[in-house]
């Protein structure tokens, strides 16, 4: 099917795969020129009367700011996110800004708190991680994280794209 003529069982098997459902609240930052980026993150999620937040471009500082729900520079509370899909090379750069952003113990156990509190799922393309990102055991640490704290709630764990790399989480 042209991406313009998708049949509603492929958006049935993504809204099945992802458990969207209308509690779903999506951080959408994929580019909409894409399978992954038009279907997964607007239209299945849609679909069940989920909710979007649209970002026209990728920015790490505002996409921590939005799944941590606090306004940049402002304070202000914003909208719980609990749904991120993204690719890899997001994940990276989200990694790389922490580094900058939580600096000291205190904050970066606030940030584990808080994410494995308000976010259901992140998720990521097929796309290879960036091997570098692998060897540095970020992406492990964050992983595990996200994914017990999925396991909790659902007694069962998906993390995309790592297994490509040959890790069995």
């Amino acid at each position: 099917y042209p991406l313009c003529a998708l049949s509603p069982t492929t958006i049935e098997r993504v809204v099945d795969a992802w458990d969207w459902s209308s509690n779903d609240s999506v951080l959408h930052t994929l580019s909409l020129g894409n399978v992954y980026g038009l279907i997964n993150s607007p239209q299945a999620p849609l679909s069940t009367g989920a909710r979007i937040t649209l970002m026209p471009t990728f920015d790490s500082v505002k996409v921590w700011s939005h799944l941590l729900g606090v306004g940049v520079n402002t304070g202000t509370s914003l909208a719980k996110i609990n749904t991120f899909p993204a690719v890899p090379m997001m994940y990276s750069q989200l990694l790389t800004k922490a580094d900058e952003l939580f600096k000291d113990k205190k904050t970066r156990d606030y940030v584990k708190t808080t994410c494995s509190k308000r976010l259901r799922l992140m998720m990521s393309s097929t796309a290879t991680y960036p091997h570098k990102l692998l060897l540095s055991g970020k992406m492990l640490q964050v992983t595990e994280s996200w994914r017990t704290s999925y396991q909790q709630k659902q007694g069962q764990h998906c993390v995309t794209g790592l297994q490509d790399q040959g890790l069995n989480l």
